[in-house]
């Protein structure tokens, strides 16, 4: 596996992720790690069962979250920072959902398709800082307008509140 920050990102998520859940108004059902029933699924190419999700194990937790999250948004190739809050997004609420919040804070189309114009907006981005803030705050009033708000909210807000903190951190550390 690649990823110039791939593996410090990995601690970050696994640590605001946890273990096993299985709470009746999540939507994505039996989860490990932040691996949900239904992705585990289609990694393995076949259904799975509460119990394989409950063994998952970190490495092909993070064999996953390379495949179908850092590569889909392309974390390589943002900078320090924006990698996490990309990466971070993408679990959380998919890759199509973080690169819409993105697209909203650099003021391009909002399609959820990581494109050249979306790219190219990131690279003539006058400040990674400002940037930063301003996706996470597109983030932050979409998750407001979730249906479970009321259940996981203050979760979701504490979340990105160390988003924030830990990506502003790195993109000034480089």
């Amino acid at each position: 596996m690649a990823g110039k920050n791939f593996n410090t990102i990995m601690l970050h998520i696994f640590e605001v992720e946890g273990g096993y859940v299985d709470h009746p108004r999540d939507p994505g059902g039996a989860t490990n790690m932040g691996i949900t029933i239904g992705t585990l699924s289609r990694w393995r190419g076949q259904p799975v069962t509460k119990e394989d999700v409950r063994n998952l194990t970190k490495m092909e937790a993070k064999n996953i979250y390379f495949n179908y999250y850092w590569e889909e948004v392309d974390c390589d190739d943002w900078p320090s920072g924006l990698d996490l809050l990309m990466m971070d997004a993408c679990v959380n609420s998919g890759p199509r959902a973080a690169v819409r919040w993105l697209q909203r804070a650099l003021g391009v189309s909002t399609d959820g398709v990581l494109g050249p114009v979306t790219k190219g907006a990131v690279r003539s981005s006058q400040s990674l800082l400002d940037l930063i803030r301003a996706c996470l705050n597109e983030r932050r009033k979409s998750v407001r307008s979730f249906r479970n708000y009321d259940v996981f909210g203050r979760g979701w807000e504490n979340r990105i509140n160390s988003v924030e903190h830990r990506a502003l951190e790195m993109s000034k550390n480089g």
